[in-house]
């Protein structure tokens, strides 16, 4: 089994100020040895929500302002966990 160092998380976070929505958090995965996107790999937010990578590694998930801690998933990797404080920026009110 690969270790957790072997999977590099490159986080994108991009802030939204639309309160209804979220903010979106992007990001590419990426094999650390082969540099290769991973595809498939499952991707949750502590309050169930989630999604899975596209063919070359990119997702996206709308979270709420807060903490979050957010889990990637992938067969034949371990677990890897990342902690976020997203931010409101220039709130519409």
């Amino acid at each position: 089994m690969k270790v957790i160092t072997r999977l590099i998380i490159f986080i994108n976070v991009v802030f939204f100020s639309n309160t209804v929505f979220g903010q979106s958090v992007t990001g590419v995965i990426i094999d650390s040895q082969t540099k290769q996107p991973l595809p498939g790999v499952t991707i949750i937010a502590e309050n169930n929500v989630g999604t899975i990578s596209d063919v070359d590694g990119k997702y996206n998930l709308v979270l709420e302002s807060g903490a979050h801690e957010i889990n990637f998933t992938f067969i034949g990797y371990e677990k890897n966990n990342l902690t976020l404080q997203l931010k409101m920026v220039n709130p519409l009110f």
